[in-house]
């Protein structure tokens, strides 16, 4: 099968190994000076291999591993001020009339044989209500799922995450290092200065809060208009994709 081994020169990371014999050697990418960054890509290789889905491709491709782990490195560990390559990021703004906006969406490139990315954006509740995230869609993407990055004995590690909530009034930031979106399997080649729409199903939240009495309207002790805000709402934003994050 072969053998390989992560190297490391001054600044530079690559993976260099055998196969049948040959040598080889083949450059990651370039460390950062952020240490917490330098300790997270110092442990790529157990995340990427720990994931579902790294298990099984790794599992499935043999040394051919090797292209999509280097590629799901690059996807997940380099932050704003890792190293990248790529246009910046155009902000992509989506809001329905129910108070919920999505702002700053945007999505890693997906490199060539790698069947994940991830996607950011900042979620702005405007309304008085707390709305929840239960599901996601899109016509790029077979599967998408949000999750959460922890690092356990200085290891970094994905979460899934089951239900989003977004407080009223109240905004929720999906970042490299945190939160973020976890994008499987793309239907077709996604290059930086593309958009991609993803529709959020949200779900209204019961008010913790006593609500205010008022008169009857017709008969009828509910609010005016409350049987006009619906329990599940649908919620689509366009998605940029590039390599940077856009400024906040």
């Amino acid at each position: 099968m072969g053998e390989c081994t992560r190297v490391r020169s001054g600044m530079t990371e690559g993976v260099a190994g055998s196969v049948g014999g040959v040598r080889w050697h083949s450059i990651v990418g370039t460390r950062s000076r952020d240490p917490a960054i330098d300790s997270a890509t110092d442990s790529a290789m157990e995340p990427a291999a720990s994931h579902p889905i790294g298990r099984q491709r790794v599992r499935q491709t043999g040394v051919g591993g090797l292209a999509f782990l280097r590629g799901l490195l690059a996807i997940l560990l380099l932050g704003p001020a890792g190293t990248s390559v790529g246009t910046a990021i155009v902000d992509s703004t989506g809001h329905d009339e129910h108070g919920v906006l999505v702002q700053s969406a945007w999505l890693r490139a997906v490199p060539p044989g790698v069947a994940m990315t991830a996607g950011y954006a900042r979620f702005d509740n405007t309304s008085r209500q707390t709305v929840e995230i239960v599901g996601m869609q899109s016509d790029a993407f077979a599967r998408i799922e949000i999750h959460q990055t922890v690092v356990e004995d200085g290891i970094s590690r994905m979460r899934p995450v089951t239900g989003l909530a977004l407080p009223d009034g109240q905004s929720v930031q999906l970042e490299p290092g945190g939160l973020h979106l976890m994008l499987m399997r793309p239907s077709r080649l996604l290059r930086p200065g593309d958009t991609v729409e993803i529709r959020f199903q949200l779900r209204r939240l019961p008010s913790t809060e006593p609500a205010e009495a008022g008169p009857p309207v017709d008969g009828r002790s509910d609010p005016p208009g409350a049987d006009d805000q619906p329990d599940s709402i649908l919620l689509a934003a366009l998605f940029t994709v590039g390599h940077a994050a856009p400024d906040r």
